[in-house]
């Protein structure tokens, strides 16, 4: 589940492209920028222990 400013900023985005979410979502995926480990790039600087949650979702 995705918070609602990201549903929104998606549904934007899909808007304007004239694409589904899902299009945009499958798109976006498939080009995602990776590092020489294979990651996303910029997911290590921001998410520095992967088995916390966020805790300020309401």
């Amino acid at each position: 589940m995705l918070e609602a400013p990201a549903v929104d900023a998606l549904a934007r985005e899909a808007r304007e492209l004239g694409v589904s979410k899902s299009a945009l979502v499958q798109w976006l995926i498939q080009n995602i920028p990776r590092d020489a480990q294979g990651m996303p790039t910029g997911w290590a600087e921001s998410h520095h222990n992967n088995e916390e949650l966020p805790i300020d979702t309401p």
